[in-house]
């Protein structure tokens, strides 16, 4: 087994062979990123192909500090986030603030993965991709509200509101 250190310096000097194998070692990983991010497959797959351009054109810059697949996520979700909005997104609206409640969603367990994923793309944009990068994520309200060029408490709630619809299509889902 070659190391990831080999395969990516070999990807930067323009091994195809090596470029392919990076591409189907990290494709499912990197799929799951984009169909969070995506209402259908379709762009999923858009998605995903422009991820891995993005990804290829960056490999230089990768400075075998830390994990690359960290490297190669940060870059997907950027890269679905941007597919978004460009398709989508000119500006998301500012929405009033949503008082804090324990938004917790029960049921999730009870679900296939594939119902759960088909349940987060049924989320409107703004919400969805909020959700994604909170929740799936980790990023915090203030680095979304940076990288969305939205006010923190847009960020905070358009989440809450996510939640809620999830909350609603899971009993929905349930009953």
């Amino acid at each position: 087994m070659i190391s990831e250190k080999t395969l990516v310096e070999s990807c930067i000097k323009g091994n195809k062979k090596m470029q392919e194998q990076l591409y189907k070692i990290y494709k499912s990983k990197m799929f799951s990123i984009c169909l969070r991010y995506a209402t259908n497959t379709t762009d999923a797959e858009d998605m995903l192909q422009d991820g891995f351009m993005k990804a290829f054109s960056a490999l230089k810059n990768f400075r075998f500090e830390g994990s690359f697949e960290g490297w190669l996520r940060r870059i997907f979700v950027a890269s679905s986030v941007e597919f978004i909005r460009k398709a989508k997104i000119r500006r998301p609206l500012p929405l009033h603030e949503v008082p804090d409640h324990d938004y917790s969603i029960s049921g999730l367990e009870k679900l296939q993965a594939s119902e759960i994923i088909q349940l987060i793309q049924s989320l409107p944009d703004k919400y969805r991709i909020v959700f994604n990068l909170f929740e799936l994520e980790g990023y915090s309200h203030k680095e979304i509200s940076h990288f969305l060029e939205i006010p923190e408490g847009t960020s905070k709630s358009q989440l809450a509101r996510a939640k809620r619809k999830l909350r609603e299509a899971l009993s929905q889902n349930l009953n």
